[in-house]
């Protein structure tokens, strides 16, 4: 899970390196935008960690369960064939 997290922060990183590229490109780069752009990538990729990390922990519980669920299915099938 952390390196999915891990990839998301490089992937905003490379985004915003685009921006500020494209940015001082287009006009003379002024340090105040290059400071706010690299802070909106870092809250980006806190939230988009985040939000990653919180979904695999929903998608494991969810394949925990539907595990556990078929497991009992089968340990009540072999029950009821023994009795």
């Amino acid at each position: 899970m952390s390196d999915f997290r891990l990839a998301s922060f490089w992937f905003f990183l490379v985004l915003s390196s685009a921006f500020i590229v494209d940015y001082s490109i287009g006009d003379h780069l002024v340090w105040d935008d290059a400071i706010v752009a690299f802070m909106l990538m870092l809250l980006s990729s806190i939230v988009m960690g985040s939000t990653c990390f919180l979904l695999c922990l929903r998608l494991r519980a969810l394949w925990c369960g539907l595990r556990a669920t078929r497991t009992s299915m089968y340990i009540k099938g072999r029950h009821e064939f023994n009795t």
